[in-house]
Formats: structure tokens, sequence, C-alpha cells
């Protein structure tokens, strides 16, 4: 197992899609930082009350000063999307060549590789994180007028929270497309997670059924709100994203087995 994880590591790693992916983070989140100094310096910047928003944005209406703002509002948002699309592809492509074969013909070839690709995903989202901070940090300083350090617990408890919920959506990536084995199944239901439009719908099933609090407590509601992201709730965020990370660890090994019988 360790072997098959060194591995798929060194492929990761090697891969130009990787190196692409990164690139296109960084360009993506420096626009998003330009576009938002512009704005937010302007005289007549409207600043909205909202706690929930539904999709990925370029500006936000509301000041971003410190160095937590910029990460929940862009890193973490636009991580999810780039860096998972990323991770479906380099899952998929085990599926889409004869060399998936090697590992099935291997006694508990299948959960294996299920780890190795989830040994991945928590990677991709440690890169994902420190990446955010980085940009978030040098970007922030060049570009923000008044742009701040949060203190430096605020800082950790973000990092974690932000890791653990980049986690559970990258886990959630690669078990719908090693089930599907298809890297388009697996883009899709993360923008759609991502962005939050499966949220109306899920309110109304919920609503049906007498259990609407229970949105709250949702990958989407949880991206939905990260605009408006404090601290405080990381503990909150870290629980949410571990349960769902369990619960799709869970299900992805239970498909798992089944084809190895």
């Amino acid at each position: 197992m360790l072997n098959l994880i060194r591995a798929k590591f060194k492929t990761m790693i090697k891969s130009n899609t990787f190196w692409l992916a990164l690139l296109v983070l960084i360009f993506v989140f420096a626009l998003c930082v330009i576009v938002q100094s512009s704005s937010q310096s302007d005289s007549d910047f409207a600043i909205s009350n909202d706690t929930v928003k539904f999709g990925l944005y370029i500006a936000v209406d509301r000041k971003l000063i410190t160095l937590n703002d910029f990460v929940t509002s862009f890193g973490i948002t636009f991580s999810s999307l780039i860096s998972g699309v990323f991770l479906a592809s380099f899952v998929a492509q085990d599926y889409n060549c004869g060399y998936i074969k090697n590992y099935f013909s291997l006694m508990k070839g299948r959960r294996n590789l299920w780890v190795a690709n989830i040994a991945c995903a928590i990677f991709m989202a440690f890169i994902s994180i420190v990446l955010s901070y980085v940009l978030s940090l040098v970007l922030g300083y060049i570009l923000v007028a008044g742009f701040s350090i949060d203190p430096p617990n605020q800082i950790i408890k973000t990092m974690f929270a932000g890791f653990l919920l980049l986690s559970a959506t990258f886990t959630f990536v690669v078990c719908i497309t090693s089930i599907f084995r298809s890297k388009v199944a697996g883009i899709v239901v993360l923008f759609i997670l991502a962005s939050g439009m499966i949220l109306p719908f899920l309110e109304i099933i919920l609503s049906t059924a007498n259990i609407s609090n229970l949105i709250e407590y949702s990958l989407s509601y949880q991206y939905a709100g990260i605009l408006m992201f404090n601290a405080d709730d990381a503990v909150k965020l870290g629980m949410i994203s571990v349960i769902w990370t369990l619960l799709y660890n869970i299900i992805g090994c239970m498909v798992v087995i089944r084809q190895e019988t």
C-alpha cells in the first residue's frame, strides 16, 4: 500500500496538469485580489450584510482586509474547483488506460488504490490551503491598502478548517469519479457542490420532511456561507467536514469491496 501511495504521489507531482492546475489557481487568485482591491478602493463600494451566497465570485461586496479574508473568500472556493477538476482527471486516468488491471490483479488492489487516491486528495487539500495563504500574504501586502494579518490562533483555526473542508470535498470527488469511472461525473458534482446549486432543491426536500435545519450541515451550505466565515466557527466547520469525509470513505470502500467480490 505504501509503495502504491508513493507511486501515486510521484505520478501526480510529475504530471504537467498538476503544475498547470497550480498556475491556473495562482492566476485566478491574483485576478480576484486585483479586482477586489480595485473595487473596494472606490468611494461608492457597496457593502452587503448577506450571510449566504450561491456561486463562486471574482469580487465580493464586502471589504477584504485581513489574511483570512482573502483565503476564505477566494482561496478555499477557487481551490475547491480548480484543484478538484485536476483531481477528478487524475483519478479517472487510471480507469481510462489498461494499467488499472495491474492494480486489480493484486490482493486488495482496489482497496489500496482507493487509499492511495484518498491520500492524494488530502495532499491536494494541503497544497491548496498552503498556496492560498502564501498568495494571500504576498498579494495582500502588494495590492491591498490597509492589509493586516490575523492573530496566529485565528490563522491556525481557519487554515485547519479550510484544510478539512477541502479534504472532504476532494474525497467526494474521488468517490464519485471512482464509482462512475468518469472525470466528467466528478467535475459535475464538484461544481454543483461548491457553487451551492443543489441548496434550493435540498432545502425543498428537507422542508418536506420537516428537517430543514439539517441543510446547515451540508458541505454546499458551508461553501455558500464561506464569505462570512469566522475563525470561531472553525470547530463546527471542521467537525462537519470530518463527518462527510468519513461518510464518503465508507461509501467508497463499500463499493470497492463489492467490486472485489
